[in-house]
Parts: C-alpha cells; sequence; structure tokens
C-alpha cells in the first residue's frame, strides 16, 4: 500500500507520530502492515511529549501523518530522516483509506 522509497537495515526501527488518537490506530495498522511484522515500529500522538522525544532519539527514521510533518521535522535530529505518509501512498491506497474512512463514519 504505502511506497516507501528509502532502505534501513534490516533491524532498523522507525517511528510515527501523528496528531491524535483516532488516526494513530488507523495508521498504525496500515504501517504494520507495509513495513512487515517484523519491523519495530514506535508511535505516538504529538501532545505525548515523553513518548516523542523517545520516539525522536531511538528511532532510524520517523514517518508523520501530514498535520505534524513540519513541526516533527524540527523536533527530529538531524540525522534522522523524517518522511510525511501522505507522500508515499499511491493514489489506489488513498482510495482505500478513504472508502476505510467513510465505513468508520
Amino acid at each position: 500500500m504505502i511506497s516507501i522509497n528509502f532502505s534501513f537495515e534490516k533491524d532498523s526501527t522507525f517511528g510515527f507520530i501523528c496528531r491524535d488518537p483516532e488516526s494513530l490506530s488507523f495508521y498504525q495498522a496500515i504501517l504494520k502492515e507495509e513495513l512487515g511484522s517484523d519491523v519495530e515500529l514506535m508511535c505516538s500522538i504529538l501532545k505525548n511529549k515523553p513518548k516523542v522525544d523517545k520516539l525522536l532519539q531511538q528511532s532510524d527514521a520517523l514517518l508523520t501523518s501530514p498535520p505534524v510533518y513540519e513541526r516533527v521535522k524540527e523536533l527530529s535530529p538531524a540525522e534522522v530522516p523524517v518522511y510525511n505518509v501522505f507522500d508515499k501512498v499511491d493514489p489506489i491506497s488513498m482510495k482505500v483509506i478513504k472508502d476505510t474512512l467513510i465505513e468508520m463514519i
């Protein structure tokens, strides 16, 4: 679903940060599916400062939802790449996301 155009070591750790708890569980499921169950994916909402600080220090790469991308980019260490997940989603995946959100309403 998500076309993540980067490569990391097999034991790399990814952090995902988004704005709200509702998005967190939704994106977490999609990212875990896409990255694989063996990939370590730590997640948090931006307001949870202790957890975000931990993600910033322990992640090899950070993934974000669009609303928090710029803030996470400002907070992250220079050597840690930050990716907006919407920049990495193909049109078919966007339709799946849209359909899933409509079903949730």
